[in-house]
């Protein structure tokens, strides 16, 4: 079955089987505040395949010039991961924002690959960034 590029909707984050990478977000996935807040905060996307979620992607706007690039995949996304580059490939390139951001932590080498992949430089470390003390390195893209 083929994946296919639905508009996100806040309930597709219950059912997302996160990746073990991103599994320390679990919890943060079945808040209805969280999932309200990251759709309200911008644009974003799912990539279904039949009735199982891959991946929900998407931008968060703090004004018209700044935004940050968040993604959130399933252990099945790498069979999928071309399609899903060119999704966001298409909402970073339409994205009227001069900066866009993302934040990756310092031990997943692969989410390092995927930004720059999609065109991110490295900016710097960010010490004790993530909720559980690791390190996140910032990426961005600037026009």
């Amino acid at each position: 079955m083929e994946m296919v590029i639905v508009p996100f909707d806040p309930e597709h984050l219950k059912t997302l089987q996160i990746q073990a990478a991103q599994a320390w977000m679990s919890e943060d996935l079945l808040c209805p505040d969280y999932a309200a807040a990251v759709a309200a905060a911008g644009v974003a996307f799912s990539g279904v395949e039949g009735q199982t979620l891959v991946a929900c992607a998407g931008l968060m706007y703090f004004h018209k010039d700044r935004a940050v690039a968040w993604a959130l995949m399933s252990q099945q996304a790498g069979g999928h991961f071309i399609k899903i580059v060119r999704a966001m490939r298409r909402y970073l390139d339409v994205c009227d924002s001069r900066r866009i951001e993302a934040q990756v932590a310092c031990d997943f080498p692969a989410g390092r690959r995927l930004v720059t992949m999609l065109g991110f430089d490295f900016e710097g470390r960010m010490r004790g960034f993530f909720p559980d003390g690791r390190d996140a390195d910032l990426f961005a893209r600037v026009r």
